[in-house]
């Protein structure tokens, strides 16, 4: 990679010369920065060991969620070198260390995208094809985890080889690749990620856990149970809690990257003469925050998870926290009680769908997914 280009403080001309943010923007940055290095220190952290102390946690479909957590803790730690130049108003880390903080992120983010997909595709087999679910052991799940590392990891080393390179961002307190110029190089990097990184991975997202929620809904609504029955009134709460599951996922996806792919595509393709630096600096801080937004996604969504979560804090707020689960619990289960209605009984539903009653519910997913592949995500 040619020196010169590595990382350069000198003004894109797609901005004014003599612009720069105002203070006010390089704090929120530094908060938000550190508030992802935080949370998701503590979050993702606290999931690894959950899934330490808790063997029976480690199944083949979470090994996508273990590898996912590492992942993210890492980018916790890699979103201080933003936040400290954020802070310092400006990157002073120096050029190498600038080069491989735009490889980490790139690396790290773009590999969570891939291992989100691989557990959307998990749930899809699992809950869709159950008849292909037992092929999902702890191999597969290793395999499809390497190749999603080693997918990102092409996409973030091709730069340092002249397709595209690493130089500081317009923000001046992070470094990534070149979004600007003519160049056909960088134009056609952009336009490989943008493809392969971003609309194949949603578009496999998307399809996944509409296959998912279409089978459950179909299963939920064919009328071949007693809907007065266990079975039925927890069928119906599944389809409720997929609809969820599926719109965090995909939602916390968009959120963090959406905003990131919208400027880097309208920066190389559609050529603007001028581009706010508010508009530059502030996606590559939200792609950033995806590390501390999916572990609390995956708390807020999986009981059996929170209560293992809960199990890491002091004895008095541990009983606190779940006691108000169980009530929680509770008050949903009268309430389901006091809405069944009455219908003529004529067959008992599917096993693949009981959600296993005697061991609460998990994730709307995860609720009728076999044992070997139950997971947390």
């Amino acid at each position: 990679m040619d020196s010169n280009n590595t990382t350069s403080g000198e003004p894109s001309i797609l901005i004014d010369p003599q612009e720069s943010m105002s203070s006010m923007y390089y704090n929120l940055f530094a908060v938000l920065l550190f508030l992802t290095w935080m949370f998701g220190s503590f979050f993702n952290g606290s999931a690894l060991l959950i899934f330490t102390k808790n063997k029976h946690l480690r199944t083949p479909t979470n090994m996508f969620v273990i590898g996912l957590a590492i992942n993210d803790f890492c980018m916790s730690s890699v979103a201080l070198f933003a936040a400290s130049a954020s802070y310092n108003q400006g990157w002073y880390h120096g050029d190498t260390v600038c080069a491989m903080e735009g490889f980490l992120v790139y690396v790290l983010g773009l590999t969570d995208l891939y291992l989100l997909c691989a557990i959307s595709f998990d749930r899809y087999i699992v809950i869709a094809k159950p008849l292909s679910a037992s092929k999902i052991n702890h191999g597969v799940a290793l395999l499809a985890i390497v190749g999603c590392w080693l997918g990102g990891t092409f996409w973030s080393v091709v730069p340092f080889f002249g397709w595209n390179y690493y130089h500081l961002e317009l923000s001046n307190v992070s470094c990534g690749v070149s979004f600007e110029g003519n160049d056909p190089s960088i134009q056609s990097y952009l336009l490989s990620i943008f493809i392969f990184c971003f609309l194949l991975p949603l578009g496999l997202i998307i399809f996944s856990y509409n296959g998912v929620y279409q089978t459950v809904r179909n299963v939920a609504r064919s009328g071949v149970w007693d809907m007065t029955s266990r079975v039925a009134r927890k069928n119906l709460r599944v389809e409720k809690k997929m609809a969820k599951t599926i719109a965090v996922m995909i939602l916390v996806f968009l959120i963090a990257w959406l905003p990131y792919t919208i400027v880097s595509f309208y920066q190389a393709f559609l050529a603007p003469e001028y581009i706010p630096l508010i508009v530059t600096g502030l996606p590559p801080v939200f792609a950033k925050c995806s590390a501390a937004l999916n572990p609390i996604a995956y708390i807020g969504t999986n009981k059996q998870f929170r209560m293992a979560f809960y199990e890491l804090m002091p004895e008095g707020m541990k009983k606190t926290m779940i006691k108000r689960e169980e009530d929680a619990m509770r008050s949903s289960s009268d309430s389901d009680d006091n809405k069944k209605t009455a219908r003529k009984p004529t067959q008992v539903a599917p096993a693949a769908v009981d959600d296993g009653a005697s061991q609460g519910e998990k994730t709307a997913v995860e609720d009728i997914s076999p044992p070997q592949s139950q997971a947390v995500a």
